[in-house]
């Protein structure tokens, strides 16, 4: 990792990949920062042995004609494909990555300076204001400079990395941005000894019409084209969730596989379970961003801003690359 940079972007999902894609076009050099081992934040896949699971978001739409557009070229380039309609012919499409939803984000990471397990401890802002930049702290200690940064973090954990730094914004900014909220979303990864109940194209909304039900989602991933093996991934409802969050993984495992057991059709043979803390905004705000200060320039982005889908990460990281641009 160098020691400046134009641009520093915490977080290696949909909209800091984006804008760091938009800002290197420009000419920009640009950092990209994530604490975790792979790219693409909650468009994420894992593997457990032979099988392959899509175990954050299943699936995108689009509808912005920008971003269409984009679509279009990941058809065509093969890491995105059109996996069903709303209704069977007239309805809008729903695309998935190919062969796996993490296939989008590892495409756009082609070619960027991306850090990987790299946890950004704190921000703080250094020099005068003629030539203000930000100071980046890691965990480890190490630190690096960048004229801008864009967090793309779950708000609450970038509200908490400037907290370290003692970097204050204006009381009405803060306020704000504390009003978006997320709901947290428990998936159970399971490998079946043969073939689930779920017919295609590989996913179902059990009892969509019921929201006291513990699953909001089923889907199977080798009907689906993720997986070799047959394995199903089980996203527990928002209410369920946020309810059980403190039991013990097993436990909380044995329950969601009892309950999908009529979808599921075979014996499970190994499973795994991940808790999505900030799975998905259930209060966002209808803006592209919120830059909390302009020289240098500091930006909130992510799904967080207009809307909890993946569209709605892209067009937020165009328009933080936008605010840092100018």
């Amino acid at each position: 990792m160098g020691k400046t940079f134009d641009v520093l972007i915490v977080g290696a999902g949909m909209s800091g990949l984006i804008a760091a894609r938009e800002l290197v076009a420009t000419g920009r050099s640009v950092c990209v920062v994530d604490k975790g081992h792979g790219v693409g934040g909650r468009v994420a896949t894992r593997r457990i042995a032979d099988a392959t699971f899509d175990h954050g978001a299943q699936f995108f739409t689009a509808r912005d004609p920008r971003f269409l557009s984009v679509v279009e070229q990941w058809v065509a380039e093969g890491v995105a494909a059109e996996w069903f309609r709303s209704s069977r012919s007239t309805g809008n499409p729903r695309f998935r990555g190919t062969p796996t939803m993490t296939s989008i984000a590892k495409s756009l990471a082609v070619g960027l300076d991306v850090v990987l397990s790299t946890r950004v401890e704190s921000i703080r802002r250094v020099g005068d204001d003629g030539r203000a930049a930000w100071r980046v702290r890691f965990a480890d200690g190490t630190e690096v400079e960048s004229g801008a940064v864009i967090l793309t973090p779950p708000v609450p954990q970038s509200l908490e990395i400037l907290r370290a730094g003692d970097v204050t914004i204006d009381t009405q900014t803060r306020l704000v941005l504390e009003t978006i909220e997320y709901a947290p979303c428990i998936a159970v990864m399971a490998i079946l000894d043969g073939p689930s109940r779920i017919d295609p194209p590989g996913g179902l909304t059990p009892k969509a019409d019921d929201r006291t039900f513990p699953i909001s989602w089923v889907a199977d991933n080798r009907e689906k084209g993720v997986s070799g093996v047959d394995a199903v991934t089980i996203h527990a409802s928002a209410a369920f969730s946020r309810e059980n969050l403190q039991r013990e993984p097993k436990d909380l495992a044995d329950a969601l596989l009892s309950v999908a057991s009529p979808w599921l059709g075979s014996d499970v043979v190994e499973h795994q379970l991940h808790v999505w803390r900030y799975a998905r905004p259930t209060r966002f705000l209808d803006v592209g961003c919120v830059a909390v200060c302009d020289s240098p320039a500091l930006v909130f982005a992510g799904d967080a801003f207009l809307g909890a889908r993946l569209e709605a990460a892209v067009l937020s990281g165009w328009a933080a690359a936008g605010a840092c641009a100018g």
